[in-house]
């Protein structure tokens, strides 16, 4: 039986839960292959997985007195904390096998990456396998808070380091593919994959007894178009005053803070519903459902997770356009150019008001994400880690 060691340490806020953060469980949930998952993380990594019921054996290193205070200020010694405590227990663990294994880091980020490196050089019957979501822009070419920005970069940067070094498959996004290359990964060593969905638990979701023009789904950053979000939403509601948008999504409290502040400054407090971080993932889907189209006003990173999740409940997109390779739809899937807050309100307008539209994109999206039904995805992870196992 084949033994798979999962590093998920980078979940820092209990309430913004990413893409990145329900991959690896979703991917492991539906591997067909007799295999045996160990994940090593904190308490936050293993309520992620059980909500998500996957089946797996937790290695928990307990929190430290850090993990009191959301500020993004402590996220790096954190992180640095949690390296260290990864790195012993996956050591430790696989000092315990008689055989190889293999490892899984569900982030480019070095809370995961160092741990498998380190695990990589002493162990040279284990098997690394990497994943990289998206290359980050340097500090100064992104917006937002600058001290994050700089934290983010510098701790992809190392992760890529020691990736290059010691890793040996890499599965990347599609849209993140050339920008990989261009930071000197090996073309043999990627493998090309997708975020996926759930589609037998999309097919049998309820719609949530309240109704909405508008759904967003993400954590409150600028990255993410959250606040890119808010100036969209008040040139919509000048056209359709009436018009509501939900907001499921979460952050720090002093995110969380100047996001309300933002929102009575643009005086759309009655036309938007704040709803926060929901756990679980099927009243996620619930929301959506209730909603006539989902916004994604994301900023960098290619396509995201909700994009995917609202095409399979029917619920047609309007996204910014970031490169054609970031976009996995064909026909479903409504692109304005980026950063044009105009054309994307324009567009959001039609959606909510032309209902022959909005029906045609609703039978396309859902015809268009059958395809990235996770157990397509897992079936070709299993072909990757067969082939590492066989060299154990």
């Amino acid at each position: 039986m084949m033994k798979i060691f999962v590093l998920a340490n980078t979940i820092l806020y209990k309430k913004a839960v990413s893409g990145g953060d329900i991959v690896a469980p979703q991917l492991m949930r539906h591997l067909r292959a007799k295999t045996r998952v160990y994940v090593i993380g904190n308490k936050l990594t293993q309520n992620i997985w059980r909500s998500l019921r996957v089946h797996a054996t937790f290695f928990l290193y307990k929190n430290t007195f850090l993990d009191r205070y959301d500020s993004i200020v402590f996220a790096p010694m954190k992180y640095l904390v949690r390296t260290v405590k990864a790195c012993s227990m996956l050591i430790s663990k696989l000092k315990a096998l008689e055989e190889g294994a293999i490892v899984y880091t569900s982030s480019d980020l070095f809370p995961d990456i160092i741990p498998a490196y380190i695990a990589r050089v002493r162990y040279p019957r284990s098997r690394w396998i990497a994943n990289i979501y998206y290359v980050n822009d340097p500090p100064f070419r992104r917006e937002g808070n600058p001290f994050f920005a700089l934290f983010s970069f510098l701790s992809q940067q190392i992760g890529f380091f020691l990736i290059k070094k010691r890793a040996d498959k890499i599965f990347v996004l599609r849209a993140a593919k050339e920008a990989v290359l261009r930071q000197g990964f090996p073309p043999a060593k990627l493998e090309i994959t997708h975020t996926g969905i759930d589609i037998s638990t999309v097919k049998h979701i309820p719609y949530q007894k309240k109704r909405y023009d508008a759904i967003f789904i993400g954590s409150l950053t600028v990255a993410r178009g959250a606040f890119e979000l808010l100036n969209i939403w008040r040139l919509v509601v000048n056209t359709l005053p009436k018009a509501t948008l939900a907001i499921i999504g979460g952050g720090d409290d002093a995110i969380i803070k100047n996001y309300s502040a933002q929102i009575n400054k643009l005086n759309i407090r009655k036309n938007i519903f704040f709803i926060g971080f929901v756990p679980k993932q099927k009243d996620v889907f619930s929301y959506i459902k209730a909603s006539k189209i989902c916004l994604s006003p994301r900023l960098e990173g290619g396509w995201d997770m909700p994009t995917l999740e609202a095409s399979a409940l029917g619920v047609p997109v309007v996204s910014y356009q970031m490169g054609k390779k970031s976009i996995p739809f064909k026909k479903s899937l409504t692109v304005v150019p980026l950063y044009d807050q105009k054309a994307f309100a324009q567009a959001t307008i039609e959606l909510i008001t032309n209902n022959k539209k909005r029906n045609a994109l609703s039978n396309w999206a859902i015809r268009e994400a059958e395809k990235y039904n996770w157990s397509n995805i897992a079936g070709k992870f299993e072909k990757v880690i067969y082939r590492l196992n066989a060299h154990l």
